[in-house]
């Protein structure tokens, strides 16, 4: 099957369609422990932010960062999105009270491996 090229330009994806997006999607996976939600908005916070993870191991895997600081600026971004998913598990109370404190002892490892 031969594409053509206006169906080609036609759908095309822009960068600035992407940049669009970034603040409704920067907003559907953050979270504050202040911040109340239902368990369907937080359950689908927590879905969000595990799909951007895989979609970042997969971005990895197939070679799409090239350089040393791209890899540096997503790993950077994989232990923030990482600490979004333990903020969502402990807001919809999906930790026991005994898992809280491996859970407050790995966000420690994480704050102090930033400097």
């Amino acid at each position: 099957m031969i594409i053509g090229n206006d169906l080609i330009e036609e759908n095309t994806i822009s960068f600035s369609e992407f940049e669009e997006l970034s603040m409704p999607f920067f907003k559907l996976i953050t979270i504050t422990l202040k911040e109340s939600g239902d368990q369907k908005d937080l359950a689908k916070k927590l879905e969000t932010a595990n799909t951007l993870k895989k979609l970042i191991g997969d971005m990895s895997s197939t070679g799409a960062l090239q350089t040393n600081e791209e890899k540096i600026k997503m790993i950077n971004l994989l232990e923030k999105i990482n600490l979004q998913i333990e903020l969502i598990h402990l807001k919809i109370k999906e930790l026991p009270p005994t898992d809280l404190k491996i859970a407050g002892k790995r966000l420690g490892k994480k704050a102090q491996s930033g400097f």
